[in-house]
């Protein structure tokens, strides 16, 4: 009985050990088959890496293009009027010129410090008026506002923005009638976008109210120059630290470039050119000349023409250096560009444009 247990157990005992060395083969089968199927995904892997090498210069070419894309003038991004990232400006409806006298009674003006892009242009007398365009920075109140001259009209087109003007000559009065933007005229308005300020004597007292200003959904467009974007560097000029214009004998103008800040700072008969609410000073990152035939118009009031139709020279400053270049009309459209043709560069931040007689150029210098 012993023996015969014995026997039974000893055959129990090979059958146990016969049956584990099965499981380790098959075991060890397994794992050399995950290990070649591991292998295979590997290799799979291997040639799908090198199918995506052979696809890399397409792709370096479409990123390219797209970066090229990304380093044109991006809208979505920044400013039209000041090339500024719109993360630093608090975005606003209003869209809009106005015509702001500067007389000798006008001054100090309000709202100037504020604007965007501010064109400096003669009327009657040699006389200057100015034309600001307001987006990125709207002020409480804005003039005094004078009355539209017909060469102004085109910029309020370019730009397609609402128009602000307290009278007209009577050769901006037909073309007001066909311009393609809105204009509010506060003599045929009323006052109600405008207020008196009675401490002034009229006609250089009216003031263009900020919560009296219609909101707007134009299309900003701007096909006059671009900004420099990410650090961008402009390409080197002339170093001009001084800029000197003298219209006439009561305005005389000065920008000095502030190297710290990257702005010039603009005078006007020997005292910082301040604003009359903010006291700030005028500072413009850019200042641009744009030379212009100007041509008498024989009225009793001396109406000039300027004209905005034949193109002619410019010339940039911007970060303490001059840049050449010229301006031309378009199709009715004004584009600034540079010697090699292509759209003017400025700094990012507000624009100054001095609108120069070509037959007194000669009271604009700079050093």
């Amino acid at each position: 009985m012993i023996i015969l247990n014995f026997r039974l157990w000893g055959g129990i005992l090979a059958a146990v050990t016969l049956i584990g060395g099965l499981l380790i083969f098959f075991f060890m089968s397994g794992d050399q088959g995950s290990e070649n199927n591991e292998n295979f995904n590997n290799n799979n892997n291997n040639n799908n890496k090198d199918m995506l090498v052979a696809e890399k210069p397409d792709d370096i070419s479409r990123k390219r293009d797209e970066k090229d894309d990304e380093d044109e003038m991006n809208w979505s991004r920044v400013s039209h009027t000041t090339g500024t990232p719109l993360s630093k400006i608090q975005e606003n409806d209003y869209y809009f010129f106005s015509v702001i006298e500067n007389s000798q009674q006008a001054r100090p003006q309000a709202g100037l410090a504020s604007a965007d892009i501010v064109l400096e242009m003669e009327v009657e007398g040699t006389t200057t008026r100015f034309l600001a365009l307001f987006n990125d920075e709207i002020p409480n109140r804005i003039g005094p506002v004078r009355s539209a001259r017909h060469y102004f009209l085109p910029f309020p087109e370019h730009w397609n923005a609402d128009f602000y003007h307290f009278g007209k000559s009577k050769f901006a009065e037909s073309d007001l009638a066909n311009l393609r933007v809105n204009n509010f005229d506060g003599t045929s308005s009323g006052y109600g976008y405008y207020e008196r300020d009675l401490s002034r004597k009229s006609p250089h007292n009216a003031f263009l109210i900020k919560d009296r200003i219609e909101t707007n959904s134009n299309d900003k467009t701007n096909d006059y120059f671009t900004f420099s974007q990410n650090g961008e560097e402009l390409v080197s000029g002339e170093e001009i630290q001084r800029i000197n214009i003298a219209y006439n004998s009561f305005t005389n103008i000065s920008y000095v470039y502030d190297q710290d800040a990257g702005v010039y700072n603009r005078s006007l008969e020997g005292v910082p050119h301040n604003d009359l609410d903010s006291g700030k000073q005028v500072r413009p990152s850019n200042v641009v000349f744009m030379y212009a035939d100007h041509s008498n118009l024989g009225t009793k009031q001396g109406h000039i023409d300027i004209d905005l139709d034949s193109g002619g020279d410019t010339k940039l400053f911007s970060k303490g250096q001059a840049y050449d270049g010229v301006w031309n009309s378009n199709n009715g459209s004004l584009e600034f560009l540079d010697n090699d043709g292509e759209p003017l560069m400025l700094s990012p931040g507000k624009t100054w444009i001095q609108v120069i007689d070509n037959n007194r150029s000669d009271i604009a210098s700079y050093d």
